[in-house]
């Protein structure tokens, strides 16, 4: 069982919103699709408490202390929920009752005499099954685009096509987990409350229509009968692409730039969202994360100068969490300086005048060296050097340089490495060693020294996977101290500029192999 773009069943299920779309990107989602017979339970509309007082209601209980007794619940709870059965007009004045109420009652939890047979999907990567339960296996009409190499899902006719690209994610070593009836039961009951509340147009955009509710959950599992109608047609499940869409709501909140669709019609879906969001994390959605960032990027420009800040900002957070993952998010601290740091590489591309580039281009090179500080610092307090400044000679500078190239060249690194990093004085060591503080020149040979106590200290995995780079944040170093006045002598914004974006792309290294993150470039 594989995905590709070939041999892979597409399924199109005409997903549709809430809402209109001011813009959209058709995707495929990967899922196991298993073919089952199970019996379709009704939707719900009471809880177990109101569904065990309406019944008691029916068997001619009427005292509300006579519930409490046989429920075990307090008197003002049982009173309460009378009160509330009565709102809703399922039970009289006198505690009887009515004809809506009886039907409830009566179809509550019910089974189908006749059962069903339909398909089950489930996620590849979570083995955790969608709350969808389908009776056909619908196909899409598509085809490969020999340009993109994705398939294009054609929305017209025969006469007149209208095809659509389609993205999907990378998928590798998927290994299907076959669900327990539980699970299945559970599904369908989900499936069932879902069209319930879509026929009556009770779906929200901020909700999913999805959520599981325990009572209810428990309520259905716990029926014997029902578990033991569910079977397996085929116990190996089949591969396949659900198709659906990321899109841009045509009122735009503040919290939500870019909803989905539910693969199987059933309106906006917050549990696909979510897990498509996990994946932008591993990364297995990089080419729909693009045409989302896309998408985000061609709302209507903001008038005020604080709104294009915060614009730019938003920009940066998308353009961040690309190059990154979602993942940085979690180290908050560092999520906000890199964010500050795409930003102001953003408004460098704004600017046309020389003299402000030259100014934001220095403002971006101090921001990358204190983010090269902070990398350092986070080092220091999972690896504290302790007392190995002393081994820096105060005098001997040729003895330290011999001694940190060699450290440096034990460890992977390139060496020798720049002669400004070898040659800093003892003192400043010592002050990054004890007061995780000073230069970042300082730091990184405060750090080269504690790779001496700790084996795994976090710089072997840094020299393998870039042995160079201490050449490029010692020239990092060199470019902040020379940065901002371009006069006869210094090279022009355009070529700065070319060396700010080679150490803002050595911060994103740094950072990602730190802190185990992937880094995308693009």
């Amino acid at each position: 069982m594989i995905f590709n773009k070939q041999d892979t069943p597409i399924l199109y299920y005409k997903p549709r919103g809430s809402q209109r779309w001011r813009d959209r990107r058709f995707f495929l989602y990967p899922a196991w699709m298993y073919r089952i017979v199970a019996p379709r339970t009704s939707a719900n509309k009471l809880n177990i408490l109101e569904k065990a007082i309406l019944g008691l209601c029916n068997a001619g209980v009427k005292s509300a202390d006579e519930m409490s007794n046989y429920l075990e619940i307090h008197r003002d709870l049982a009173a309460l929920i009378i009160v509330e059965l009565s709102d809703r007009k399922l039970v009289n004045s006198y505690g009887i009752p009515t004809e809506s109420g009886k039907r409830i009652l009566q179809d509550e939890i019910s089974i189908n005499e006749k059962a069903i047979a339909g398909y089950i999907f489930q996620d590849i990567w979570s083995n955790d099954l969608m709350p969808r339960f389908v009776e056909t296996e619908e196909r899409a009409d598509t085809q490969l685009d020999d340009t993109s190499s994705f398939p294009k899902l054609n929305l017209g006719s025969v006469g007149e096509p209208n095809y659509q690209s389609l993205v999907m994610p990378t998928v590798k070593n998927a290994v299907a987990q076959t669900p327990s009836v539980r699970d299945i039961l559970k599904a369908i009951s989900s499936d069932s409350k879902a069209i319930a509340k879509a026929s009556n147009s009770e779906n929200e955009n901020d909700r999913d229509l999805d959520d599981n509710d325990s009572s209810e959950d428990t309520r259905h599992t716990s029926q014997i009968a029902s578990l033991e109608r569910i079977s397996f047609i085929e116990e190996e499940p089949t591969a396949v692409w659900l198709t659906t869409f990321a899109y841009l709501p045509e009122n735009l909140s503040d919290e939500v730039d870019w909803l989905i669709y539910d693969p199987f019609g059933l309106g906006d879906s917050v549990w696909l969202r979510k897990a498509i969001y996990r994946q932008f994390e591993q990364q297995n959605f990089r080419e729909l994360h693009k045409r989302l960032l896309t998408m985000t990027e061609s709302r209507p420009n903001q008038g005020t100068l604080t709104e294009l800040m915060e614009r730019y900002t938003s920009e940066a957070k998308q353009q961040v969490e690309c190059k990154l993952s979602t993942a940085i998010k979690r180290w908050h601290d560092f999520y906000e300086e890199i964010t500050r740091l795409q930003r102001y590489r953003i408004e460098i591309g704004k600017l046309d005048d020389p003299k402000q580039q030259s100014d934001r281009i220095e403002t971006c090179l101090i921001q990358c060296q204190k983010i090269g500080e902070q990398v350092f610092s986070h080092l220091q307090s999972n690896y504290p050097p302790q007392e190995e400044w002393r081994k820096l000679s105060r005098n001997d500078k040729s003895s330290n340089r011999n001694f940190i190239n060699a450290l440096a060249e034990h460890i992977g690194f390139i060496a020798p490495i720049p002669y400004s990093l070898t040659n800093i004085d003892q003192n400043y060591v010592r002050s990054a060693a004890q007061n995780n503080k000073g230069s970042l020149r300082a730091r990184i040979i405060a750090a080269l020294l504690a790779t001496r106590i700790f084996p795994d200290h976090s710089l072997h995995n840094l020299a393998r996977s870039h042995p160079d780079i201490l050449i490029d944040l010692d020239e990092l170093a060199d470019l902040r101290n020379a940065s901002g006045h371009y006069n006869a002598g210094r090279a022009s914004p355009e070529t700065d500029l070319i060396k700010a974006d080679r150490s803002i792309e050595t911060i994103y290294k740094l950072v990602a192999n730190i802190l185990n993150l992937s880094y995308s470039p693009d």
